[in-house]
Order: structure tokens, then sequence, then C-alpha cells
């Protein structure tokens, strides 16, 4: 049932990107008001909070392109337009958004026993109604991925394991929650050598 849910979410989102011509670019080092204001002055949408060093804007190509000039020209030295398929997290999404919430209204779901954090709301969802809410909502909408790390710590993780071939979300977590140890796996080497 899920892997059929995220095929549909998928393919509803790739149908938005072949709707529109959309990309996204990470914003380091700039102040959020800074942020915010020339998301306004383009018709772009804030996509990821990453941590308190980069943010992710999202929107029409010629919009970001012209958001990334302005915050070069206002001081802002790191911007990069990205080569994606669309404007993920983002209004242009709202199309597939609306879709999955449509197939979510008929899905059994239910709130994990063990609390997941929506990157949509920054917290666990506490009924399959949120969950439903929070799942749809998700695709259109900014991702918190700080608000995410500073509710679990709040709520006790003292440890964030990042499994894949990457580091991107322990370097996001160094920035956000540095007290926390970080630890990747990214190999079984290790995987073997982790002891907690």
């Amino acid at each position: 049932n899920g892997l059929k849910l995220l095929a549909q979410r998928a393919a509803f989102m790739d149908e938005d990107c072949k709707a529109t011509d959309g990309t996204m670019a990470p914003v380091m080092g700039a102040e959020m008001a800074l942020i915010e204001e020339i998301c306004a002055n383009h018709d772009i949408d804030i996509a990821n909070y990453n941590s308190p060093a980069q943010t992710v804007i999202s929107g029409e190509r010629a919009k970001v392109e012209a958001a990334a000039a302005e915050f070069k020209a206002r001081g802002v030295r790191k911007v990069i337009v990205l080569n994606v398929a669309g404007a993920f997290h983002s209004r242009l999404m709202k199309p597939a958004s609306e879709k999955l919430a449509a197939v979510l209204a008929d899905a059994e779901l239910a709130v994990p026993q063990v609390p997941v954090f929506h990157n949509f709301t920054g917290k666990p969802a506490a009924s399959a109604d949120e969950l439903r809410a929070n799942l749809a909502g998700q695709v259109a909408g900014s991702v918190r991925w700080e608000a995410c790390a500073r509710a679990a710590v709040a709520m006790g993780a003292d440890t964030m394991i990042e499994f894949g071939p990457g580091n991107v979300l322990t370097g996001l977590m160094q920035r956000t929650v540095p007290e926390v140890a970080r630890v990747n796996i990214n190999s079984l080497e290790t995987l073997n050598a982790f002891t907690i």
C-alpha cells in the first residue's frame, strides 16, 4: 500500500514538472527576512528550511533566476540555480498535492508507534487525518528540516543517524543541532563499526 502511494505521488509530481518550467536554488548564509522579501518580490516560494545557513527557493525558472540575481546584487555570495526536473515544494506542485489528497482520502493509514517527524509541519502527526493532510500538503509545502531536527532533540533524541551514500543530512544536523551526536552509515563497513 505504501509503495503504491509513493508511486502515485511520484507520477502526480512528474505531471506537474512536465506542465511547468520550474527549478530550485539553495541560498547560503542569507537572513530569513531577506529571503522572504526576495521570494515575495519574484512570486516564488521557500521550498526548504534546511539549516540556519541554508534555505532553498523554488518556482518558475525565470523567476528563480531573477531572484538569484537579486540575492547576488544584495550581497549574498552563494546562490546556485539547480538543474532539477521541477519546482518541488512550491505552488507549481499544487495540482499534484490535490490529486494525492484525493488518493489519501481512501487510504488506510495509522499513526506510527514511533514518532515520525513530518517535514511539512516539523512535528509528528497526532491522527490519521493529520497524517493524510501532512502527506498531501508536503508535496507543495515547505520542507521544515530544521524544525524537525530541533523538535526531535526537544523530544529527547541524542543521536542522529543518516543512512545512505551521502552525508548531506549529517552536515545539516551539524549546523542545526551541533550538540547532538551524528553518525553517517554509508557502507557495510560503517554499519559494522556503528555502536550506540
